[in-house]
């Protein structure tokens, strides 16, 4: 298992625009945008060097920019805007002086910087993120969930306990297996 920081391979482009919901980033080559799905999970600098913000991709788009008549006069070319929209939902923290174990957090104390740059989760920083929510939960209250749908070589993993202290439904077609 590397050090997170050095899993973070491939990325996906810049900050553009950062508010309380969203985080828009700027995705400059067209293969990388082909390639993002919704709900990929993303890797962004937080303001200390070891945290890391985590997000869902919620929004992959590719926007026309018209041009003026004027610049119609010059060679056509086609102007785009390619981006993504980025839900935070939590700040992973490298080996926390206190427990000396790495930690991933629901909260989101901090704000990526404009123009700081974005990554894709691969399986071995996915993995990384999740051994960390593994590691604060005894192995007897580990429930496996399934398989991330974006990676389906990381297993998702919740703490048992947590989850079945509140309300929880399944629900189904007769004969789907829900018992």
């Amino acid at each position: 298992m590397c050090d997170i920081q050095k899993c973070l391979n491939q990325e996906i482009g810049t900050v553009q625009n950062v508010d309380t919901k969203k985080v828009s980033v700027l995705v400059e080559k067209e293969e990388i945008l082909n390639k993002l799905k919704i709900n990929d999970i993303v890797i962004l600098s937080g303001v200390n060097a070891d945290e890391k913000l985590i997000g869902i991709v919620t929004k992959v788009s590719k926007k026309r920019i018209d041009r003026d008549e004027l610049e119609e006069e010059i060679e056509a070319q086609e102007y785009s805007y390619n981006y993504c929209n980025v839900t935070l939902v939590g700040t992973f923290y490298k080996k926390l002086f206190v427990t000396k174990k790495n930690v991933f957090k629901r909260a989101v104390n901090t704000y990526p910087e404009i123009n700081s740059k974005v990554y894709l989760a691969d399986s071995e920083a996915l993995s990384i993120i999740m051994n960390s929510l593994e590691s604060e939960t005894a192995s007897n209250k580990r429930l496996a969930i399934g398989k991330y749908a974006s990676n389906k070589t990381v297993e998702a993993i919740l703490d048992g306990n947590k989850f079945f202290q509140r309300h929880a439904a399944i629900v189904g077609s007769t004969g789907s297996g829900k018992s």
